[in-house]
């Protein structure tokens, strides 16, 4: 059986997988693809074909999987029959791993009751800390996961982790301090192209991405797949729906198991017309991660296909798995909910703006935030968040087209 061991950067870069999908996502949190691509011609960016499975060997994602699970098996057992923080510690990773591959909430439920478990019997255990302060993160409680790491001994993962959060809560100035100080590596490179990205230099997070790629010395198949999801991203934000779906192709043929790459790739497919291929992802990712967006996401297809009984249904489905999330985990789904309530209850979709903007306080939950606010009619509010939105320094590929059509309707309200 593969050893499967974590060092801090594989551990950075797992928790920015999860931020990115919530933070950047296909687009902008709360902004449709479809409405953000500019009018006119995406800018130029350069295409680096990604990696093969030739050029950059890794571990066949199956076999990586199964061992993972194996892994979690015996280690589970050995748990139960003789505990201890530091096979505590070593579940946790190991559960944390597997949903950032899978997508899955039970793994992260067991890995959350774990960490608290042990933090409250070993308070002095750094590393068990640091799972805490990871999975605070991941559910959006930034605040609870800074305290945290404050009461921790100052290192590198620290400051890995406390990086993370700057990233999701738009603190980005504080982040690229923090990046300046770290190595070269994987992580750092890839931190420093969704930096570009928010700044507006899409070649330059372009080139930070492909260099990125080459500096794994691993055989992990989440890494480079990861990596290969930020690629696409970039293009699928930028409008260049053909150039992302070959990143996201490239990390699904690495990963077939990675749910952001099955979903992304199932959402490039429906831009470029392939409502048939969406389709057949769509489910593949559901079946798998039961997640109420990619749900919503299906219903469109299916609309667009014709299928409007098949459409009604998976809304209705989303709408129930929604609520089911947000009474377990509100501020992680917060924003995502807060998109898909918008036309059937824009007063609850404007309370879940709103908290969401003020927890994360990054440019898109400001998006967000205008969007949900026009939509619900109040004017006023939503109109205060585009002039935050004008007025930040921030270039993220969505902010032209948001000012250019957001402007107009609260130019309408003068």
């Amino acid at each position: 059986m593969e050893t499967l061991t974590f060092t801090a950067p594989v551990l950075r870069g797992f928790f920015l997988a999860a931020l990115i999908v919530l933070m950047a996502g296909c687009a902008s949190q709360g902004v449709d693809p479809e409405q953000t691509q500019p009018d006119s011609t995406p800018p130029p960016i350069t295409f680096y074909p990604p990696a093969t499975t030739t050029e950059l060997v890794t571990t066949p994602g199956d076999v990586f999987v199964n061992n993972l699970s194996g892994t979690i098996r015996v280690m589970q057992r050995r748990l139960e029959s003789r505990p201890s923080p530091t096979l505590a510690s070593r579940l946790i990773s190991e559960l944390l791993l597997r949903y950032r591959i899978l997508g899955q909430e039970p793994d992260l439920d067991r890995a959350d009751v774990l960490a608290r478990r042990f933090r409250a019997s070993h308070p002095d255990r750094v590393e068990i800390g640091l799972h805490q302060a990871n999975i605070a993160s991941l559910t959006h409680r930034f605040a609870e996961a800074e305290t945290l790491l404050n009461s921790l001994p100052r290192s590198p993962q620290v400051d890995g982790f406390l990086r993370e959060i700057y990233l999701g809560t738009g603190r980005f100035d504080a982040a690229e301090a923090l990046t300046k100080t770290m190595d070269r590596d994987l992580v750092g490179l890839a931190n420093r192209g969704n930096l570009a990205i928010q700044k507006g230099h899409y070649e330059e997070a372009a080139r930070l991405f492909h260099q990125a790629q080459f500096q794994y010395r691993g055989v992990s198949p989440l890494i480079i797949s990861w990596l290969h999801v930020q690629h696409g991203v970039l293009h699928l934000r930028t409008g260049r729906n053909e150039d992302a779906r070959a990143y996201f192709a490239a990390a699904h043929e690495r990963l077939p198991q990675y749910f952001l790459a099955t979903e992304h790739l199932a959402e490039s497919e429906k831009l470029l017309g392939n409502l048939d291929t969406a389709a057949r992802l769509y489910d593949e990712v559901i079946a798998q991660t039961d997640n109420p967006q990619f749900m919503a996401a299906l219903a469109e297809v299916e609309q667009m296909r014709g299928n409007a009984q098949a459409a009604d249904a998976w809304q209705q489905k989303a709408a129930t798995r929604f609520n089911t999330l947000l009474a377990a985990r509100p501020a992680a789904w917060w924003g995502h909910a807060a998109e898909f309530f918008v036309d059937a209850e824009p007063g609850r979709a404007l309370e879940m703006a709103r908290a969401n903007a003020d927890r994360r306080g990054d440019i898109g939950s400001w998006i967000l935030l205008a969007e949900v606010a026009l939509d619900a009619g109040e004017w006023r509010e939503g109109c205060e968040a585009v002039q935050w939105i004008r007025a930040s320094d921030l270039r993220p590929p969505e902010k032209e087209e948001v000012l250019r059509s957001y402007s107009e309707r609260c130019e309408g309200q003068r």
